[in-house]
């Protein structure tokens, strides 16, 4: 497999990744009993900082993309 195809699929892996933790971060059950437990984990132990979990994986799809530059 190409090394940009590779990252292409990375790249869209941590975007669906993003989406999932950002919507189980909600209050309402968006994402069924499995991101309840996710969305409640990440609230318990970092608090205010879990949505930077979302963040960062939205951040690396888009590096994947090629939109933000290299990030190694």
């Amino acid at each position: 497999m190409e090394l940009r195809r590779r990252n292409e699929i990375l790249a869209i892996a941590y975007l669906l990744l993003g989406v999932f933790i950002a919507l189980s971060l909600l209050p309402a059950q968006i994402t069924g009993p499995v991101g309840g437990v996710i969305g409640g984990v990440l609230w318990k132990y970092l608090g205010l900082g879990s949505p930077l979990i979302a963040l960062l994986c939205f951040t690396l799809g888009l590096a994947g993309f090629g939109r933000l530059g290299r990030l190694d």
